[in-house]
């Protein structure tokens, strides 16, 4: 929401209106329209590109378009106030609000303009959540933060289960932590999402995004299917959606849904997903070793 810092909405209506756009966004955004809108855009591929710029792979839209999905449904959200003055009354509703809901982040954004003769520039400064949390790195949030504690946690415990299998990750912010299969172009996943297409916490084996290279080894391990299942010991959730160039074979965590702020279950996502990846890996590895 954007306001000048002199409208007197600035400090009352305007929270109003933010919080009621939050209540509804999942109705009113729907996922579909809003990839139509971006896509209109000429640059959107660019655009696209720059928000998911990833040294070690190319961007994968249609996994982005899921994230965003997810998080609607979830509403996981990023609210921002932005004004050229934000009064004092309204940074303190943005300290109260984050306080209150640790699943939406709110920020305030004050655009101060410095006029010289011939030139003029805008200095932002951010109110909120990000200010708060320099150590994280760029784009950090409250969410990215709960990540890198959870599998600070969860490191230890997996070094000892599985030695040298893990020896060079260390936390990270985000939602997901892959290790190694043997090659290059596969490997072992426990990742937490929310949402219609990724309801909880699961622990997967994915290939990487040469399409047909993921679809022979995809192909080879879905002729042993039924035997990979038989020493998983549970039914497997086979994904070879047309619109993906990688694949992916996984089993959620049984309970469904996984609050990453609700600390008082860590130890029991983290003790399935160590012995269940290792499980993904007993039941995979000798297919994969014929490859």
């Amino acid at each position: 929401e954007v306001k000048r810092g002199a409208n007197s909405e600035v400090r009352r209506t305007v929270v109003g209106q933010m919080l009621d756009y939050a209540a509804h966004a999942p109705k009113v955004w729907t996922v579909d329209e809003l990839r139509r809108t971006f896509e209109a855009r000429e640059d959107h591929e660019e655009r696209l590109a720059d928000l998911l710029r990833d040294e070690d792979q190319e961007p994968d839209a249609d996994e982005f378009w899921e994230r965003v999905t997810a998080n609607l449904d979830a509403r996981r959200l990023r609210l921002l106030f932005v004004a050229d003055a934000i009064p004092d009354e309204l940074a303190a509703v943005v300290k109260f609000l984050n306080e209150q809901m640790p699943n939406i982040e709110v920020l305030a954004v004050e655009v101060k303009r410095f006029e010289g003769k011939a030139t003029q520039t805008f200095v932002p400064r951010v109110i909120g959540r990000l200010a708060a949390l320099p150590k994280l790195g760029r784009g950090a949030t409250p969410t990215g933060l709960l990540n890198r504690e959870f599998w600070a946690e969860f490191l230890p415990e997996f070094q000892k289960a599985y030695p040298g299998w893990s020896d060079n990750r260390t936390p990270s912010e985000d939602n997901w932590m892959d290790f190694p299969a043997g090659r290059t172009d596969v490997y072992y996943a426990v990742s937490r999402a929310g949402g219609k297409y990724n309801p909880g916490f699961r622990v997967e084996f994915s290939t990487k995004t040469d399409e047909d290279q993921a679809r022979h080894i995809y192909s080879v391990l879905l002729e042993q299917r039924s035997e990979i299942e038989d020493q998983f010991d549970e039914i497997l959730v086979w994904d070879e959606r047309e619109r993906r160039s990688k694949r992916s074979i996984y089993a959620w965590h049984p309970s469904g849904n996984f609050d990453i702020t609700d600390r008082e279950r860590w130890p029991e996502i983290r003790s399935w997903a160590i012995k269940r990846i290792g499980d993904l890996q007993k039941a995979i590895k000798p297919h994969l070793d014929n490859l």
